[in-house]
């Protein structure tokens, strides 16, 4: 028993001598929080907690398993970056690992792929105006047209040349007469009339005066050769304005027996109108007027609407509708009134009339159907007919070089007719779509247009024109809001509270020189802009006080790209010149409020197109195709402000022609042509331990060429503009 006791000892002693601590046991892995808190695919996002090491640990966002960013030679068990994966449905943010799993107390947003997934119409926007009536004024070679969408009014000459449209802000324009350089308009109001004095001669034309008088009108109404009087009715009697005075006299028409329907003058100083029972004249040559009445008119006559229409001081007539049939007062300067009748055929609903130049034929347009008919005025037999779509409103010319053919407005623009009705020419009206840019809050479309700034609202697809200048030079959106440039002028777009309105464009700044294109700063302090030769960084007005405008001037003139992300700056610029005399381009990014470099490269080439890559945080660009040398296509460089260089590569021109880079930055958007059939091609781009990987993405067919292609906020729809169709279509 000795020995076994000695053993015992032994083993006792030798076990008293080891540690006997036992080997941390592994934890169930925990998140303190995920941030961000919303993201798009792709998108880098950081989860923080504990014990999140383990080799097997795999994150999901709802059922999507995320790629895991973090080496895992690199993870600390306290932080990890993934990436959000695609097509979440969910709000939770979960860790499995071999020891548990954990989930977030806090949810996450997905905000989608951050580029379409799919690329299909949805619509097709026209933002061109609606030119609803044609108006040759004196002397024969200017022609007043009035849109009706936009409320402008528009100055056509003989050769065909249109001025830009002139911002009249008409509610309801029925109206244009007098001489082309002090031409009104005739905007009819619900409680009044107004009419605005504009100079056509001026491009856009120049409003000169403003006139209100507190009684309404109607196509009816009219206004002198000479623009110095304006006649409307009211009642039985007519209402005459002395322009531009605006002094009011109201005329009773003596003998009246129904309210008077319509006036037109048959020179300066000859007035002719009708009512539903008589027609009237009222002679103002003398110091007081004096009026005539014609006898009654049948029972079966009488006017259901009239548009009067002056010949000439000798043989005065103007047409009025009947029942079934187009009756023409002829009342000369001596003797009585004849009503020829001219017969409508069934098919044509008679809506605006124009008698040739020679009074020898009447034309009659039938605004639903599109059709413009022409009848003799002596014998009422019908002539023919012309089909015109969208005809509007039907006007001769009686002198300068277009006399003896007829106008008609056709919605789009100008037709010019024969005599007899055959069309000769069609002339259409320019939105002159210049640049469109995106509301990064609301998601409202902004364009630069020939009308004025208009605004497509993102629910409705309604558009409008919107506050601020006449006329911008070009839009541009950004992080920091969508800019207006007005010349040097840079204006702001300012959303509707909640999203629920037009909003409006404020004036924020005045830069150094005039720029080709200005970007807002995050914060709302700065305006960022370039000529191309220049960078200016310009304090805005509504912004921070107390800061000084800063300025940078590249060594060669050459295109500039300029975007802010986070507050900071960044450009794409011309660097020198190579010994073949090409452009070289660079990389600069700068300081919050600042032109001082931060981070640079040098690029072989300008950059055409700038984005920031949200799910690589990178800088993306894109140069000028290239055939020759060492680019087979467009060049293409991702970089990043703090390592540099991150990729480059190049897209095959067969491929596609990059006009623009979706929100995320991952997918380029490139048009094609193939006999003349326009579309919209897209490349899905990846890095890959610093090589690009390009993949195809989905492609449309579109009715025009693009121009600009632009993101809605979330990236899921394109806006692309159609200047030569003067649309805008909208893809997802």
């Amino acid at each position: 028993m000795g020995g076994t006791r000695r053993l015992l000892v032994l083993v006792v002693v030798c076990a008293c001598g080891r540690d006997l601590t036992l080997p941390a046991q592994a934890l169930p892995p925990r998140i303190d929080s995920v941030s961000p808190a919303s993201g798009y695919a792709g998108e880098l996002v950081t989860i923080t907690g504990a014990n999140l090491a383990d080799p097997s640990l795999q994150v999901l966002f709802d059922v999507r398993p995320a790629v895991i960013v973090t080496p895992e030679d690199r993870r600390d068990g306290h932080t990890l970056q993934v990436q959000v994966p695609q097509d979440v449905a969910g709000a939770d943010v979960s860790v499995n690992t071999s020891q548990g799993t954990t989930r977030s107390a806090q949810s996450f947003k997905y905000l989608g792929l951050g580029h379409p997934g799919t690329l299909a119409f949805r619509a097709t926007l026209s933002l061109g105006g609606d030119i609803i009536g044609a108006f040759p004024l004196p002397g024969g070679d200017t022609t007043a047209l009035i849109d009706g969408r936009f409320g402008t009014l528009i100055a056509r000459s003989s050769d065909s040349a249109m001025s830009s449209p002139a911002p009249a802000g008409a509610v309801n324009p029925v109206e244009v007469f007098g001489p082309p350089d002090a031409a009104w308009l005739v905007d009819s109001l619900v409680v009044g009339t107004d009419l605005v004095q504009f100079d056509l001669y001026e491009e856009p034309p120049a409003p000169l005066t403003h006139v209100h008088i507190d009684v309404g009108s109607d196509s009816g109404a009219d206004g002198s050769p000479s623009g110095t009087r304006f006649a409307t009715h009211h009642g039985k009697a007519v209402t005459l304005v002395a322009l531009p005075s605006g002094t009011v006299t109201d005329v009773p028409v003596t003998g009246a027996t129904a309210d008077v329907e319509a006036v037109r003058f048959a020179g300066d100083d000859t007035l002719i109108g009708v009512t539903m029972n008589e027609a009237f004249r009222i002679d103002l040559a003398g110091g007081s007027p004096v009026v005539s009445t014609s006898p009654a008119f049948d029972a079966d006559e009488g006017a259901m609407f009239a548009t009067p229409t002056a010949i000439d001081p000798v043989s005065h007539q103007f047409a009025y509708v009947g029942f079934d049939s187009v009756r023409i007062l002829n009342w000369p300067d001596s003797g009585a009134p004849t009503l020829p009748t001219t017969r409508i055929p069934p098919h044509i609903s008679p809506d605006t009339f124009a008698f040739s130049s020679d009074g020898t034929k009447i034309l009659i347009g039938d605004k639903s159907r599109g059709i413009v008919a022409v009848s003799d005025t002596l014998f009422g037999i019908l002539l023919g007919a012309q089909s015109l779509p969208g005809v509007q409103s039907i006007a001769s010319v009686t002198e300068g070089t277009e006399d003896g053919f007829t106008l008609a407005a056709t919605g789009e623009g100008v037709a010019v007719l024969f005599s007899d009705g055959r069309l000769l020419r069609k002339d259409t009206v320019d939105a002159g779509i210049s640049s469109i840019a995106v509301d990064p809050v609301c998601g409202d479309v902004l364009a630069a247009t020939a009308f004025g700034p208009l605004r497509i609202a993102a629910g409705t697809f309604s558009i409008g024109l919107v506050g601020g200048p006449a006329h911008f030079d070009v839009v541009s959106g950004g992080e920091g809001g969508v800019a207006g440039l007005d010349g040097p002028d840079v204006y702001a777009w300012k959303p509707a509270a909640g999203c629920d309105g037009p909003g409006s464009f404020v004036k924020v700044a005045r830069v150094a020189n005039v720029p080709n294109v200005a970007v807002l700063s995050n914060d709302g302090n700065w305006v960022a802009s370039t000529d191309n030769r220049y960078l200016d960084l310009t304090p805005r007005s509504d912004g921070a006080g107390g800061l000084a405008a800063k300025q940078v001037k590249f060594p060669v003139e050459g295109p500039t790209r300029i975007a802010y992300h986070d507050n900071r700056l960044t450009a794409t610029h011309p660097t020198g010149l190579t010994p073949s005399a090409l452009t070289l381009g660079g990389f600069s990014t700068y300081a919050a409020g600042t032109l001082t470099e931060v981070g640079s490269s040098p690029l072989d080439r300008a950059a055409d197109l700038l984005q920031w890559v949200r799910s690589g945080s990178l800088w993306m660009a894109t140069a000028a195709p290239a055939n020759t040398g060492n680019h087979p296509g467009t060049p293409v460089t991702f970089w990043s402000p703090a390592n540099g260089l991150a990729a480059t590569g190049d897209v095959p021109t067969s491929t596609t022609t990059p006009t623009a880079i979706s929100a995320d930055g991952s997918m380029l958007i490139g048009e094609s042509s193939i006999a003349n059939i326009w579309g919209l091609d897209t490349l899905v781009l990846q890095i890959s331990q610093g090589h690009l990987v390009q993949h195809n993405g989905p492609h449309v067919d579109l009715p025009s060429q693009p121009i600009d292609v632009v993101s809605s906020p979330d990236g899921a729809r394109l806006y692309v503009s159609l200047p030569f169709a003067n649309e805008i279509a909208v893809v997802e």
